[in-house]
């Protein structure tokens, strides 16, 4: 009796137990599932959060570094006035290489030049052209001044570097431009409104004289020229008529007036050499003395020395 109730209860005891490992394992076999869906869950939570975190950095990254190339190689290029960069990506980027040209001013003695040239200048070309040509057409008239009376013989250059000879130079120099004619103002020890004076700038080579020197670059001017009308007309009336122009209504600016003050009127080949007689009219004058009579062409004689002719009369300078 007693062993068959012991087993009773042995076996309710036993039948709960094994209930309640079934509600233990159903629990737990809930648990992990969940867990499982809530991992799952997770995930595209933690995608979004870290997107909202990583992007942000990569986009300021980007920002920090925007507009930076990474250069490689600087190669400059004198053909195409140019540097090249490769960077990033094989990417080429041309920069043009900007160069300054600053003006410098030489100075000669008194007479200071500029070594930009004015607008109407003609440089020296390859060709040793003449000096600045303008058409026949736009030429209104020529005045000739024929020949002067002088105290002296002109064609004897003795007799011209003898004048006031301490205001004389006599310089072997290289034309480097002619310019047009121009109306020079009245000034210490010169006033001609009758003519024109053309500019020519000359580079100095050498000295003939042993007391008067010169160096450097200078300008000086020849008397007569070719001048644009519209030129004369800045002039006072008075000096418009004595440059011959006697009725400016009937004239085209745009026409040159040509005057030839010594026949034959010589004209300078850009680029030759010549020895000049030149007089220092005041601190800042300079100019070719007696026209024609004070160029002299530089050649050479039969035992290859040099010698200088005159370019009017022929005549060689004796040294």
């Amino acid at each position: 009796m007693l062993d068959k109730e012991v087993k009773d209860i042995l076996q309710e005891q036993f039948s709960k137990e094994r209930n309640y490992q079934k509600v233990l394992y159903s629990v737990n076999k809930k648990s992990i599932s969940y867990n499982k869906i809530f991992k799952l869950a997770l995930l595209p939570t933690c995608a979004i959060i870290l997107a909202t975190i990583i992007i942000p950095n990569m986009k300021n990254n980007d920002n920090e570094h925007k507009g930076i190339a990474q250069v490689n190689t600087i190669v400059e290029q004198p053909e195409t006035n140019t540097v090249v960069e490769i960077a990033d990506a094989n990417e080429i980027v041309e920069t043009p290489i900007i160069e300054e040209t600053p003006t410098t001013q030489v100075e000669t003695g008194n007479n200071s030049e500029s070594k930009d040239s004015k607008a109407n200048e003609k440089k020296v070309p390859n060709d040793n052209s003449s000096q600045i040509q303008v058409a026949k057409g736009t030429i209104y008239k020529t005045i000739e001044g024929g020949e002067s009376s002088w105290a002296y013989d002109p064609t004897v250059p003795e007799n011209i570097l003898n004048d006031h000879p301490e205001s004389k130079y006599l310089v072997k120099a290289k034309v480097l431009s002619v310019e047009e004619g121009e109306m020079l103002p009245k000034q210490e020890n010169f006033y001609c409104p009758f003519t024109c004076f053309t500019p020519i700038k000359i580079q100095i080579e050498d000295n003939l004289l042993d007391n008067n020197k010169l160096n450097g670059t200078i300008t000086t001017y020849m008397e007569g020229g070719k001048i644009k009308i519209a030129n004369i007309l800045k002039a006072t009336p008075q000096e418009i008529e004595y440059m011959g122009v006697y009725d400016a209504s009937q004239v085209n600016p745009e026409q040159y007036i040509e005057y030839k003050w010594s026949v034959p009127y010589y004209e300078f080949n850009i680029g030759e050499e010549y020895v000049l007689i030149l007089n220092k009219t005041n601190s800042t004058l300079y100019q070719i003395f007696d026209g024609g009579y004070g160029i002299f062409k530089v050649e050479k004689s039969s035992d290859g020395s040099e010698i200088y002719k005159n370019v009017i009369s022929g005549k060689l300078l004796e040294m």
